[in-house]
């Protein structure tokens, strides 16, 4: 899911970019297995560039883990680190 911030509306790119409120997003969180009482609404709340970045990183380095891919689960396990000390001394992600 990703927040529109100019809209602030929530949209799934998988389903065609359709709009998502809380309600839609606690059932899509549900089949993932997450139990209702676990929601948080910051979980609507939009992230930065480097949080983006280190959830598709997580998500890289999840898939290759499952696929027993041992070299590029540390391959991305050292971006993280990396990136996560570059933030910590604030140092900011140049992208457009």
């Amino acid at each position: 899911l990703v927040r529109d911030l100019d809209s602030g509306q929530v949209l799934d790119p998988y389903n065609g970019g359709s709009e998502v409120d809380k309600r839609a997003c606690l059932k899509l969180l549900n089949a993932a297995g997450l139990k209702p009482q676990q929601w948080k609404d910051e979980y609507l709340h939009g992230v930065g560039k480097r949080d983006m970045l280190l959830r598709m990183i997580a998500n890289l380095q999840r898939i290759y883990s499952e696929r027993g891919d041992a070299e590029r689960v540390a391959t991305f396990s050292a971006m993280t680190a990396r990136l996560r000390k570059l933030r910590d001394l604030g140092f900011a992600i140049p992208m457009q």
